[in-house]
Order: structure tokens, then sequence, then C-alpha cells
């Protein structure tokens, strides 16, 4: 009994390992199909189309054929779709000598793992080309053998092959998507429940504390001052510690209160009304000119609003409300500590906000997060924030879009 335990634990153990190595998996599964497409010609399951075949051949080219296929078979899960275009030439040198079952069967798989692995583009244009294969066959019987019955058959055999591997790998896609779906979805929850409680617990602890202790030092520095004449010459330096004390306690409290901002700005991202995002762009970039105060104003270059607007549609929808916040949060730095007019910029995956550098210069106080909170805004989105001088007298913010892969 021991014995069995231990031999099960070892099949669970390797079956995780070749579970996490999807090459190992793809290899497995591909000399599968040799055993069996070996054993279908043992058997003689050739020709199935004898019809159909051009060449002839005592079973030596199908043998090849299915040695080719089997090793086009290791890329099913890691390059679908360059698995499935090497396999098609193969398929139809196949189908030129009759077909065999062993090869139908590798395609069907290759189709299969295509329309689960692939993109979503990519799987778009393998539906339309299957959609396009299937109605050429039916209009090539139907005009120019419409009276063999064989052709009928074939063409709904073959109908069925490749009908039978697309919605199978659709499905398992859909069901695949729909879970990780879920599991986003639950993950966002648990997040913003955690941000929440991390912000709850700053302001009224640590934050509260800090403040606590800066007004300790104060009312220290007060006591020392009233004391000073009665002390020994060492007041100075004390005097000195005390007033570092305080302005460590200062900057600490800013910079957790801005923590405590930005953490609050991503939760009011996430409680924003569901709206369509088209309509969330055209608002948010129909106010970006009324951040401006007095007679600054938004000059737009490159591909300008229109160039904005396609990049932004591209992004998945939580994406793209943490990037307009974002652009928002850079105007607002950009009239606060600059001067003049702000060029904004839209080229192609990239967002850029220009100024004049004015430093000391504060025309409105802004969201309060800061070109650092926005940073951290886009941590985990596939964003990224790049803020510098430019151009000697200009400063210059890049936002770099990550578009979704489609």
């Amino acid at each position: 009994m021991h014995s069995l335990r231990q031999n099960g634990g070892m099949i669970r153990r390797s079956i995780s390992r070749l579970n996490a190595n999807p090459r190992g998996r793809d290899t497995v599964i591909a000399v599968f199909w040799l055993i069996a497409g070996l054993a279908l010609l043992q058997l003689g399951a050739y020709p199935l189309w004898p019809p159909l075949a051009v060449f002839h051949t005592s079973g030596t080219a199908f043998l090849l054929i299915l040695l080719a296929l089997a090793a086009v078979t290791t890329q099913r899960s890691q390059r679908p779709f360059l698995a499935l275009a090497l396999g098609m030439p193969l398929i139809l040198a196949d189908v030129l000598f009759g077909g065999t079952l062993g090869a139908i069967l590798i395609l069907t798989d290759l189709l299969y793992c295509a329309v689960k692995y692939g993109s979503a583009r990519g799987v778009r244009i393998l539906l339309w080309l299957i959609f396009g294969f299937i109605v050429t066959m039916f209009g090539t019987v139907l005009i120019w053998f419409r009276t063999e019955a064989v052709a009928y058959v074939v063409v709904v055999q073959w109908t069925l092959f490749l009908l039978v591997a697309t919605l199978w790998g659709w499905n398992v896609r859909s069901e695949r998507l729909r879970i990780s779906a879920a599991l986003a979805e639950q993950h966002a929850q648990s997040t913003q429940q955690m941000r929440q409680r991390i912000a709850h617990d700053l302001h009224d602890l640590v934050a509260n504390q800090i403040a606590v202790s800066g007004l300790h030092v104060e009312a220290a520095k007060l006591q020392l001052a009233a004391a000073a004449e009665s002390l020994p010459s060492g007041v100075p330096a004390l005097s000195e510690s005390l007033d570092q004390a305080a302005l460590g306690a200062a900057q600490a409290d800013a910079q957790l209160r801005r923590l405590i901002q930005v953490l609050k700005a991503v939760d009011d991202l996430n409680e924003q009304p569901e709206v369509p995002t088209e309509q969330l762009i055209n608002e948010t970039l129909g106010e970006l000119d009324r951040q401006l105060p007095g007679a600054r104003q938004l000059r737009w270059a490159d591909e300008g609003k229109p160039g904005l607007y396609a990049l932004l549609t591209r992004l998945p929808a939580a994406n793209t409300r943490v990037a307009l916040r974002v652009i928002q949060e850079l105007i607002a730095n950009a009239v606060k500590h600059g001067s003049g007019d702000i060029e904004l910029s839209a080229q192609k995956n990239r967002v850029s906000v220009k100024n004049a550098y004015s430093p000391g210069t504060s025309h409105t106080r802004g969201s309060g997060i800061g070109i650092n909170g926005a940073d951290m805004l886009l941590e985990g989105t596939g964003m990224s924030l790049e803020s510098r001088a430019s151009e000697a007298e200009n400063w210059l913010a890049e936002l770099t879009l990550e578009t979704e892969r489609s």
C-alpha cells in the first residue's frame, strides 16, 4: 500500500511538472500523435480519399509526412499559428497522395491549438480563412463536380473536421477567458480592499503619530528657547538637531499623506461609474483645455487629439482610466511648475507633455499626487512614465502606453 501511494505521488509530481512545461507537454503529445499515426498506417487505414489521389505511394510518403507533422506538433502551443502554417502544406501533400487519418487528426489538433492559444486578431483572421475555405469547397463542388456524389461526401467530411476542431478550441478559449476575467475581478476587489485598509491604517496610525511627533519636537524647541539662558553652551547644537527632527517629521508626514492620496486615487478610479470607454475619453479630452488658467493654452502636436483618442481606445478599459488620470496629472503638474503654453503630443504608443520650466512658479495647487504618485498609479498596468528636463529650458514628461495585443 505504501508503495502504491509513493508511486501515485511520483506520477502526480511528474504530471504537475509536465503541465508547467509547455514544450515538454507538446513533445509528449507529438509522440502520441506519431504513435497513433503509425498504428493507423500499420492497420492500412489509407488512403482515405482515393479519388483525390494525384500521386501514388506504397506508404513511404505517408510515413515521411507523418514524421514531419509530428515535428511541427512540438510547437503546437508555443507558436500555434506557425505550427498551423507549416502543417498545412504537409496536409495538402498528404491529401494529394489520398489522405491518411493520422494526418487529419494532427490537423484538428493544430487548428484547436491555434484557436485556443492564438492572439485575438490572429484567431479572427483564421476564422475568416476557414469560412472562406468551406465556402470555396462547396462552390467548387457545385460548379464543377455537381454530379459526383463522392465530392459532396469529401466536402462534408472536411467541413466537419474544420468545424469540430475550431469550435472545440473556441469553447476552451472562451472558458479560459471567462475564468481569467473572474479571477482578475476577484483579485481587483481583494486589492482594493487591501488598499483601503492600508490607507486607513496609514492615516489613522502612522500619519497621526508622525504629526504628533512633529508637535512634540516643536514643543521641545519652544521650551529650549525659553530656558536658553540657564542652559550650557550646547544649546545651538541641540536646537539644530531639533530643527532637523522637525524637518524630517514634516517631510515624512507630507510623503505619507501623498501616498494615502495615491491609494485613494486608485480607489476613485475603480469606483467611477461604468460609462462607455469612448464617452469617457471624449469627456476627459474635452476637459483638458479647461485645466489651464488665464491665457495659457494647450497646443496639440504630432497626431494631435485624434491620435491620442486612437491610442486610448486600443487600451484595456481599466488602463484607459489610469492613462487619462495620469495625463490630467501631467498637465496639472505642468501648470503648477511651468510657464507659457503646454504642448501635448501623441505618436505611436507615446504621449508627451512639454512646457517651459519655471522654478518656483505655482499657479494652481493641482491634484496632490504629483509625478511620483502618477508613476505609482501605473504600476502593474504595463505603462511607464518618464519625466526629465528637455532642451535646457523645457520640462518633458512621456507616458508610454502598452496597447492591447489583438
